[in-house]
Parts: structure tokens; C-alpha cells; sequence
């Protein structure tokens, strides 16, 4: 048996969440028995929404990590997952010999073999591989194979694409997400969070106050701030990287010795009070070309 779109507007939302926190109770009772397993496959962020938003008195979610177990790909298996659709769509129209990515694509693109520029361009997952892929075929269509200005060119479509997508996944968390991504445009593709314009965050600021009951939630308490002391714009501009990073848009080096980290890379939560002006940041290459991100500039 196979449930599927428990988190789509099929009741209201609040009580929504409570039936699937419902749902992941009764996991944890079935454990106990032998001949019956149920799994759950939630995004990160469903989930996280779900404890939010039906968190009790008494409730600890340590005692849920039992349950859990992340699923990530590696650049091995994806590229794998590539070879196998590639084949087999050859295979059936043109030829019954085995076709990987290296027959159809250029060899190298920016001095990276193009496998790398392609997964480099991706958040890890199957589906931004072959939404990528089919972009350079169609770009590529009459043609024997795939040239560097054709996969440039389905980048461009491929992380418009992706942007669309990162906001219809986060709409139920960010509604707003496009508008703050526009904050990020033109800016080079590593950068300090000073370096985002407080000029520009106050002008989002004053739009979004300016849409009354379509801002709730976090949002709303943080621009309630700034209402009442303009003074405050940075704690805006922080919670703004912040929700940044935690859609996989952009990665964060808090600390001069510390690596960039990635939320889709990993389970680590970064929250606003750990971000300061000096924060680093970097956009994440898979939106590099729907942002106008200079990636030449450090």
C-alpha cells in the first residue's frame, strides 16, 4: 500500500501536519512487529515542518533520530543513473551499442571534465541531473552531439528552471523566496553578508509589510521588528541568508578555519544568531546563471 500527497492542500494545514505526525507515531509502533514495515519518504524540510508546527509540551525530537535514515547520492551513482537513461534512450532509436555521457557530451567545459561541470550545477539529486541533461538535448537537437555552447546554453534554461522549482518546493515555508532571491542578483559568487545591500533589503522590507495578511510566520515577526526600528534592517538581512542556506541556495563558511558548508550536503542546521556581517557566503553554482552571478568574482 502506497500513500502519497499526504503534504498537498487536502486539509487544513495545521491539522495536516498533525495527521502525519500521527502517521510517524504509529512507525514507531509498528516496529515491534516482525512481518509488517512501513517507510516514510519525507523531504527534510516536510519534516521539519511537521515538528514545528505539532510540537506539544514534553515533546523531544532526539527521540525521533532513531527512525531516521538520510538518503544522498554520490557523484558515482548519479553519474551512473545518467549512463543508464542515456543508453537506453540511444539504444532504442539509433543503435544497440552501449552509450554513456562520454560519447554525447564535450569532453571538457572551463577546464573541468563536463560530468563535473554537470554535477557541479546540481543540488546531488537524480532529477536536477536529467532536468540538466534534457536541456542540453534539446539544445542539441539535429545535432550529432552536445558542444560547450550547447551545454552553456542549457544551463541557462536548466537553472531558471531550478530556481522555479527551489520555490514551489519551499512555498509552503517561503512564499516569498523569488523576491529574496532577487537581493542576490549580480552579486559575485562568493561574498561577506555586509556585502549585501541594506538599502535594497529595506526596500524588500517595505514591500513585503506593504502586503499585510500575506506575510505570516517567521517573516512577520522579523519584519515587525524592522517596522518598529528601521535601525534593525541587518537582523532582517541575517534571517534573509539564513533561509538562503537553508533551501541549498547558497553555502556558509562561518569561520575563517571552517570549510563551506551545505545544507544539502548534510544534516547541519544553521541558524541566524550564527551568522554575522563577516559570514561568507557562496551561491550555489546551479543558480549561477538565473541570479547573473559573476563566478569569476571571489
Amino acid at each position: 500500500m502506497v500513500i502519497d500527497r499526504l503534504d498537498e492542500n487536502w486539509i487544513e494545514e495545521r491539522l495536516r501536519y498533525l495527521m502525519i505526525r500521527a502517521l510517524i507515531e504509529t512507525v514507531r509502533d509498528f516496529c515491534k512487529v516482525r512481518h509488517a514495515k512501513i517507510i516514510i519518504a519525507l523531504r527534510r524540510d516536510l519534516m521539519d515542518r511537521v515538528i514545528g508546527l505539532s510540537r506539544g509540551p514534553g515533546f523531544q525530537e532526539e527521540k525521533y533520530e532513531s527512525l531516521y535514515m538520510d538518503l544522498d547520492w554520490s557523484r558515482e551513482q548519479l553519474t551512473r543513473i545518467l549512463d543508464k537513461r542515456i543508453s537506453r534512450l540511444v539504444k532504442q532509436t539509433y543503435t544497440k551499442q552501449a552509450v554513456t555521457h562520454k560519447d554525447l557530451l564535450p569532453e571538457r567545459v572551463d577546464g573541468q571534465p563536463a560530468i563535473d561541470y554537470l554535477l557541479d550545477r546540481t543540488l546531488m539529486r537524480p532529477r536536477d541531473v536529467i532536468v540538466f541533461f534534457n536541456a542540453c538535448i534539446r539544445c542539441a537537437r539535429g545535432k550529432p552531439d552536445i558542444t560547450v555552447a550547447m551545454l552553456k546554453e542549457a544551463e541557462g534554461e536548466y537553472s531558471r528552471l531550478r530556481l522555479r522549482s527551489l520555490a514551489d518546493e519551499w512555498i509552503a515555508d517561503y512564499p516569498h523566496l523569488l523576491r529574496f532571491a532577487d537581493l542576490l542578483k549580480g552579486m559575485p559568487a562568493s561574498f561577506a553578508v555586509r556585502d549585501v545591500n541594506e538599502d535594497r533589503c529595506l526596500d524588500l522590507a517595505i514591500q513585503l509589510l506593504d502586503a499585510g495578511d500575506e506575510v505570516r510566520g517567521e517573516l512577520a515577526d522579523v519584519l515587525r521588528g524592522v517596522d518598529n526600528d528601521p535601525e534593525r534592517i541587518s537582523s532582517f538581512r541575517t534571517w534573509l541568508v539564513a533561509v538562503f542556506y537553508r533551501v541549498g541556495m547558497v553555502g556558509l563558511k562561518l569561520e575563517t578555519f571552517e570549510a563551506t558548508v551545505w545544507s544539502s550536503s548534510g544534516r547541519r542546521s544553521v541558524s541566524a544568531a550564527e551568522i554575522t556581517c563577516s559570514t561568507r557566503v557562496a551561491v550555489h553554482p546551479c543558480f549561477y546563471r538565473s541570479l547573473g552571478i559573476n563566478s569569476r568574482a571571489k
